[in-house]
């Protein structure tokens, strides 16, 4: 807000009266005019005042204005609940042929801005990073396959709206600890959180944290396939947080729980290629939501599994690549909001990977067979035809 006043003033003092802006003016010595300028979204209000000419020098003159909400307290509408929105989306992945991609096409080749819609408009956007942003290190001489991005690669995670990203898998360490260093540098440079790994296992198994409204909403991870020992880290170790034995996990999540209003797990597990959980990852999802989990999101088969609801909460067993290496895979990105209730609600967004650029699904024959699939490899999860995943037997 402008205002612009014809007199000379020693001292300008905004109140907030009864949802007004009370506007006292000192020290007036004349007055004939008063232009006040407001936002674009209000009026602009001019008032002309005619002083006598005997008034005081130090008579305050008190001018009421509406509330604009700029000053003191806010409208109505803006104090208005805002349901809190988190979207999760499965294996990052910036090296091989989708490399070769961006070098020649640029980093908007891979994922388009126009299909990022649902990941601008959230509040947090949690992704797994499969592979380290480094260009130090020597790929694992012991692995048939080793990721490394280009740092510059961190534009694209930043203008997804990446918030935060799982460092828990079995690629992060693919160029050895200096490569690991530079990444946890990368994300801390640029305002992107991490979890399930890093400088030493205190930092690795620690969660996460956002304040979205007025709702604490922590963020876990945690790896079931680590390729060797000592990619785990130790107290005095860099590396990863592991999940072979879920107890550790479960006694982070118990203790996120007893701070936050929500806690988010994201885990690598499964088998590759297979669209079905193993009997393991259905016990472990279960226990990790009896220790507090709000959901359980996971990755690693590079295929889309399907959903279920425990006790009311999600697991979405794996959302498989979101940009990676494929010519042609269904994946989606998974939204959760928090209602005003404290309930949660679960949607997804479908997308193809088509020569290694992640698009939206818009052929609504795709959609209905999509559709379809998931319903055929659920839990008790109904998918309706805006894709809201729907409890219909929560154990």
């Amino acid at each position: 807000m402008k205002i612009l006043i014809a007199a000379e003033l020693s001292l300008i003092v905004f109140l907030s009266i009864y949802g007004c802006q009370m506007v006292i003016v000192e020290n007036l010595h004349s007055v004939s005019t008063m232009a006040i300028t407001t936002s674009d979204k209000n009026p602009t209000l001019a008032l002309s005042m005619d002083m006598p000419a005997n008034t005081p020098a130090n008579t305050p003159v008190p001018v009421i204005l509406p509330s604009t909400g700029e000053f003191g307290e806010k409208p109505a509408e803006a104090l208005a609940y805002r349901s809190p929105r988190i979207v999760f989306c499965g294996d990052i992945l910036l090296d091989g042929s989708v490399r070769r991609l961006i070098d020649a096409e640029g980093l908007d080749a891979v994922f388009p801005a126009q299909y990022r819609a649902p990941l601008l408009d959230a509040d947090i956007v949690m992704v797994n990073l499969e592979m380290p942003f480094s260009d130090r290190g020597a790929p694992d001489p012991d692995k048939e396959y080793s990721f490394r991005g280009d740092p510059s690669g961190i534009a694209l995670l930043k203008d997804m709206g990446v918030s935060i990203v799982s460092l828990a898998n079995n690629h992060t360490l693919d160029y050895g600890r200096d490569a690991f260093s530079d990444t946890l540098e990368l994300l801390e440079g640029n305002d992107i959180k991490y979890v399930g790994g890093g400088r030493d296992k205190a930092q690795a198994a620690q969660w996460a944290t956002f304040l979205v409204e007025d709702k604490k909403i922590a963020f876990l991870a945690a790896s079931r396939v680590i390729p060797t020992i000592d990619w785990y880290a130790t107290a005095s170790r860099s590396g990863l947080f592991g999940t072979y034995d879920p107890a550790g996990l479960n006694e982070q999540i118990t203790l996120a729980k007893m701070e936050s209003d929500y806690v988010f797990v994201y885990v690598h597990w499964g088998v590759e290629k297979s669209i079905i959980p193993e009997w393991w990852q259905r016990k472990m999802a279960y226990g990790y939501i009896d220790a507090g989990a709000d959901a359980v999101i996971a990755c690693h088969p590079h295929v889309l599994q399907g959903f279920e609801y425990y006790k009311d909460k999600l697991i979405s067993y794996s959302l498989g690549n979101f940009i990676f290496t494929d010519s042609k895979k269904d994946t989606a990105a998974l939204e959760f909001t928090i209602n005003g209730d404290g309930s949660m609600s679960a949607r997804i967004y479908p997308y193809e990977i088509i020569n290694r650029s992640t698009v939206e699904i818009g052929d609504p024959e795709k959609l209905e067979m999509l559709r379809g699939h998931l319903n055929k490899i659920s839990f008790g999860v109904e998918i309706d035809d805006d894709f809201n995943l729907l409890n219909t037997g929560s154990l």
